[in-house]
């Protein structure tokens, strides 16, 4: 078959997409040069939404805070001074068991010391009449102002005074077979049992005064500078600054009250730190004002709030408005924000206490910002539009003076008015705009 002949039988086959390839390369053209075009929207930048706080200067009494471990300030172990066995233990001498001043506490079987209190008496007896009868003989031997008679008299009063302290310290020991409290408190450990054999200097329990507590408080030297440390013997309750004691027991809060003393002989070598004493107001009694509060126990960890000492013109801010360490933003009246860098006197718990770089009525922002450029424009929350917009009538008036200056020469019409064809200017005042400059 020749090539004429394949052209002629495939004729219809090679022409129509011949056809169809040019028409489709139209049809694109086409589209492209009539497609509709995208309308352009210029788009106002998005500005950060805030909430300020208005902040004033004022005097006050910086609190700080502390921690430490409850202390009884009287704390001492019982020991025995006497030997013998236990006899009988006093129900309240158990581990945290209450005890009065002069409770015996335990006894120990004093059948040992009675019969040696027996025997001294017998000595002394035995000493009075030796010493009646060398008198006698010196008188009846005229002998009383002679060496030899003096010396008799001299030596039968020793033996006497030798008897009768015998007499007295088998009494003091018969005496202290019953271990009595030294004063009123409670009992933290009990070392010792019914029929034990017990010896002096054997220790019996522990306990502690339950008339007062103390706490040793931690405190850098920052902290120190805001007290009023007492040294020595300072007696001016000025120089005493009160704390209060927050424990908690079973999911409840309780407190405590009481004062700063002193302070520890010197600077703890651990961690460089001034341990400061408090003295515990009441910390096992009852309290009308919290019934529930329970008596305080000793070795508790509790928190503390010193009082401070007084200072004027001191901003005090909550902790999350200031940035990057000393940093605080304020918003002017024109919703523009401002970097100020600020003097801190102290870092507390919630607050800071600001000494400088705030003026007074500045709003200062709360809200955290991922980004920051001084004089930025923002938006109040609706909550505070009407709080931050209150410019000063000088400033509104001057304000309103300019706007109506400037509506004047533009809105000037010069309209004639009979044959003196006098001029007559017509004035047409504008609304005022928004005193707030727009972006």
């Amino acid at each position: 078959m020749n090539l004429s002949a394949f052209l002629q039988k495939n004729k219809r086959k090679i022409i129509v997409p011949l056809l169809l390839i040019p028409g489709a390369i139209l049809i694109a053209i086409l589209l492209m040069v009539f497609k509709p075009q995208a309308e352009k929207r210029h788009s106002q930048p998005k500005l950060a939404v805030v909430t300020v706080k208005k902040v004033n200067s004022e005097t006050i009494s910086v609190p700080v805070y502390s921690r430490g471990t409850i202390k009884a300030s009287t704390d001492i172990i019982l020991t025995s001074e006497v030997q013998g066995r236990v006899q009988s233990i006093s129900k309240h001498f158990s581990s945290g068991g209450f005890f009065e001043k002069n409770e015996v506490l335990l006894k120990v079987d004093p059948v040992n010391y009675e019969l040696d209190l027996a025997k001294v008496k017998s000595q002394v007896s035995k000493a009075e009449l030796n010493l009646a009868r060398v008198k006698a003989d010196v008188r009846t031997n005229r002998l009383g102002k002679t060496k030899v008679g003096i010396a008799r008299v001299a030596e039968a009063k020793a033996q006497l005074n030798a008897a009768q302290a015998d007499r007295e310290r088998v009494k003091i020991l018969l005496a202290k077979t019953e271990l009595r409290a030294p004063f009123s408190g409670r009992v933290l450990e009990k070392a010792v049992g019914i029929g034990q054999y017990i010896s002096p200097g054997m220790q019996l329990g522990r306990i502690f005064s339950t008339k007062s507590a103390e706490i040793h408080l931690p405190l850098s030297d920052a902290q120190i500078s805001l007290i009023n440390i007492p040294f020595r013997d300072d007696t001016n309750p000025a120089n005493h600054p009160s704390v209060r004691l927050k424990a908690g027991y079973g999911g409840a809060s309780y407190y405590w009250h009481g004062h700063i003393v002193g302070t520890e002989g010197g600077v703890n070598e651990r961690n460089r730190l001034l341990y400061l004493v408090a003295n515990i107001e009441n910390p096992f009694g009852s309290d009308p004002e919290q019934p529930q509060r329970p008596p305080l126990i000793v070795g508790k960890f509790v928190e503390a709030e010193i009082e401070g000492s007084s200072f004027k013109n001191v901003f005090v801010v909550p902790r999350e408005a200031v940035r990057n360490s000393s940093q605080v933003l304020t918003v002017d009246n024109n919703q523009r924000l401002h970097i100020h860098e600020v003097e801190i006197l102290y870092r507390g718990k919630d607050n800071i206490y600001i000494k400088s770089g705030l003026k007074e009525n500045d709003h200062i922002v709360m809200t955290p910002l991922d980004v920051i450029v001084d004089g930025m424009r923002v938006l109040l929350s609706d909550s505070q539009q009407m709080e931050i917009s209150d410019i000063s009538k000088d400033k509104q008036m001057e304000i309103e003076s300019n706007t109506r200056l400037l509506n004047t020469e533009k809105n000037e019409k010069v309209i004639p008015s009979g044959r003196n064809k006098k001029l007559s200017v017509f004035i047409k005042e504008a609304p005022l705009p928004d005193p707030l400059p727009e972006q």
